[in-house]
């Protein structure tokens, strides 16, 4: 739910204000004073409008989340081998989604390699799915500190990262939210809407696949 700042604290000094001002003054005083202090509470009223804080727009696993206005905020959760994608349209609306990155591994190959097409094929669905023209990406929490060939598996990611969605990531955690384009990493998903794990558009993972 969108919090606001609670406007009737202002009215209520306001009020005090004007009872304390209005005494022994003449009546084209009084009438300017009142003038004055409606076109000021219409002033305060848009001002704190303008700030409000808006409702989260998740993405659950597996998921692409609705755009959120350009001051607004996404987010997602769960993240372990996974990355947290966010989509930027002319407008600045973002969108985020939650990718498995085993989707965009080639398995059969060993060791292991990143298959380059198959992320592309998720870039032109965002693209395409929420008109995104720019991207930010956090990394999960499974690629913190990684061993063995895990860690030659994290750098060539990034470097895939960089080339898919020319952006380098540098943020990584369990949860990751996006404001005003900036990432930040959650160590759990308290921050996070409930219900969030099923909110979102299903990212379709097989139709996504590189030859």
């Amino acid at each position: 739910m969108a919090q606001t700042w609670p406007p009737s604290r202002v009215f209520y000094c306001l009020k005090f204000t004007v009872i304390a001002s209005v005494v022994e003054q003449p009546p084209c005083s009084i009438q300017f004073e009142a003038h004055a202090l409606r076109m000021f509470s219409i002033r305060l009223c848009l001002l704190f409008q303008s700030k409000e804080v808006q409702a989260m727009e998740a993405a659950g696993y597996d998921r692409l989340s609705n755009l959120a206005s350009a001051n607004g905020e996404v987010g997602t959760g769960g993240l372990a081998n996974c990355i947290a994608v966010v989509g930027f349209d002319a407008s600045n609306r973002m969108a985020i989604a939650h990718y498995n990155t085993i989707n965009c591994m080639d398995t059969s190959s060993n060791p292991p390699r990143w298959n380059e097409a198959s992320l592309t094929n998720f870039r032109e669905w965002f693209k395409k799915q929420r008109q995104a023209t720019k991207f930010m990406v956090g990394l999960g929490k499974g690629w913190m500190n990684p061993e063995g060939d895990m860690e030659r598996l994290r750098f060539e990611l990034i470097q895939l990262i960089i080339k898919v969605f020319g952006y380098e990531p540098t943020v990584a955690g369990y949860c990751i939210t996006c404001r005003e384009r900036t990432l930040t990493a959650h160590a759990n998903d308290s921050v996070m809407p409930q219900g969030w794990g099923q909110m979102g558009l299903v990212i379709p993972y097989d139709q996504l696949k590189g030859r």
